[in-house]
């Protein structure tokens, strides 16, 4: 009898999945080993090039010696501390290792065999394989002119087997965000029979002026959740810490499909001292606004188009093929993110990284592109 493989004994849904993207990704470190470099500038993963919050570091090393204990399972005093910041009860708040494993539970909570998800392209991809693993059928629906999620689209694809609709505000790739406006016009009419997840995990770095308050509609009791997470803003993108805040019958529901201990007692202390330091959220935020103006200063007066960003990141159009600017860049000590699998082969997504290295960036750009 032949043996059977891997593949023969998995599920359909499962043989059906594409290989994840970032299971190829070669780490920095091996890319400056490879290419013979001393300094690779990373500007690919939108991270906080301030590194973490020194409160944060202090308390992993204060909390290192207990690590024989398990953690809170509630995550009592993170969830707490991040109602009173949302103006939310603690019941509101959904805590995990890290947003994507939270995009899992909601897919494993809330969607069937045959139901639809709806959701924007470009967009995270663990959205769609995530669904495609329940047997859900995802509906994309290219973004607008502005580069953002066109939601009268999405209002009109919506039909009696929608279960889940997915905006990201502020949009990555693009930092656009939707408008309170355009929130509260497409809240007045999406049905309650269907769940919008709002991903907002570059909330931080948006202006709160144009910005919408999504907790306005869970204070409602409407069928919406909030996806969050530390790795951006707060910079612990190592620790895997995401959240979610929602109705309490949202969260009830998730629940059951998250594990017990589902943030590690390191990330729970860091976390906290993390929410306790309002210096290192001012630096980030001026930080980012200064890399920010920088930047798409430089940028557009090279002839690149660059639309307004409400992330930590920036669209840009460098007029040339992406994957081969790509590759000249990386040679050079700076890693940038191609975005020709989105459907942009002249985009790059480019992440901030300090002010010096970010003017040498600009310089080498400049010499690559013959600007």
């Amino acid at each position: 009898m032949q043996m059977k493989t891997g593949k023969d004994l998995a599920r359909p849904a499962v043989n059906a999945m594409p290989v994840k993207s970032y299971a190829n990704a070669k780490a920095p470190a091996i890319l400056m080993q490879e290419l013979g470099l001393d300094e690779l500038v990373i500007m690919n993963n939108n991270e906080n090039p301030l590194g973490s919050s020194p409160m944060a570091i202090q308390a992993l090393r204060d909390a290192a010696e207990e690590i024989n204990r398990y953690p809170d399972s509630k995550n009592t005093e993170i969830c707490a501390k991040l109602a009173e910041k949302y103006n939310v009860q603690p019941e509101n708040i959904l805590c995990a290792n890290g947003a994507d494993y939270l995009i899992a539970a909601m897919a494993r909570a809330f969607l069937n065999p045959g139901e639809k998800m709806i959701i924007g392209l470009p967009a995270y991809a663990y959205y769609e394989t995530q669904a495609q693993l329940m047997g859900a059928e995802v509906v994309k629906i290219p973004v607008n002119e502005r580069y953002t999620f066109d939601l009268p689209a999405m209002l009109s694809a919506i039909d009696e087997q929608t279960k889940m609709l997915v905006i990201i505000n502020p949009h990555n790739p693009t930092g656009v965000t939707i408008s309170k406006e355009e929130l509260a016009d497409f809240m007045a009419k999406v049905p309650d029979s269907c769940l919008v997840v709002v991903d907002e995990a570059y909330i931080d770095f948006a202006d709160p002026a144009v910005f919408p308050d999504v907790c306005e509609y869970i204070r409602q009791e409407r069928n919406v959740l909030a996806l969050r997470t530390f790795s951006k803003f707060m910079g612990m993108a190592g620790l895997r810490f995401g959240y979610i805040v929602a109705p309490q019958h949202i969260i009830a529901v998730l629940r059951k499909v998250v594990e017990a201990y589902s943030v590690n007692r390191l990330t729970q202390v860091a976390c906290l001292a993390a929410l306790n330091d309002e210096e290192f959220a001012a630096a980030s935020r001026a930080a980012a606004e200064e890399a920010k103006s920088y930047l798409r200063g430089e940028l557009m007066a090279m002839g690149c188009e660059v639309p307004e960003s409400q992330g930590n990141f920036l669209f840009v159009d460098v007029g040339m093929d992406a994957d081969e600017l790509y590759e000249k860049l990386l040679r050079k000590g700076f890693l940038v993110f191609p975005c020709a699998a989105w459907g942009y082969p002249h985009h790059i997504r480019l992440s901030f990284a300090m002010p010096e290295q970010n003017r040498r960036f600009i310089a080498t750009l400049k010499e690559v592109l013959g600007r």
